[in-house]
């Protein structure tokens, strides 16, 4: 098995397809390519949010699937690559978008997608929920006019 460690800010590529690799990260947010058939592992820093993770190919040649607090993507055209998953969000960039894979508090999301521990394809990425149709801006400035001739002694 092959290692990575990456400093602080690094951008990386590209992770291919021979035995495994583990990316060790830091603190900071780093960027990290990935081939379609790419074989990583990464390790808990990438929960903390910040980082890229660049896979190549689009979304749904993938599937993904939940495995205890981490991410699977599998397919491609062999992917086997294992993100963990934290609040913070990390961006997961496909060649048709980029998507945040984080956990909400109860769900684990990518993009809009929930994901299960059952593989699924990442086709409904951009699926969002409608925003209220009551929403019209910022709310009005209620602060009552100032009349220069009126001394507010209260």
């Amino acid at each position: 098995m092959a290692r990575i460690f990456l400093s602080e800010g690094e951008t990386y590529g590209t992770i291919g397809p021979f035995s495994a690799t583990d990316v060790i990260g830091t603190n900071g947010n780093e960027t990290v390519y990935v081939a379609g058939n790419g074989n990583a592992i990464f390790d808990p820093s990438f929960n903390r949010g910040g980082d890229e993770i660049i896979i190549d190919g689009d979304a749904a040649t993938f599937e993904g699937a939940r495995s205890g607090s981490s991410f699977l993507v599998t397919g491609g055209i062999g992917a086997q690559i294992v993100i963990p998953v934290g609040a913070g969000g990390t961006t997961l960039t496909f060649d048709d978008g980029s998507f945040t894979l984080l956990f909400d508090g109860t769900n684990v999301l990518l993009g809009a997608q929930v994901i299960t521990a059952s593989p699924e394809t990442l086709d409904d990425l951009e699926s969002m929920p409608a925003l209220s149709a009551s929403f019209e801006g910022p709310p009005a400035d209620t602060t009552p006019p100032v009349d220069s001739n009126v001394l507010n002694l209260g």
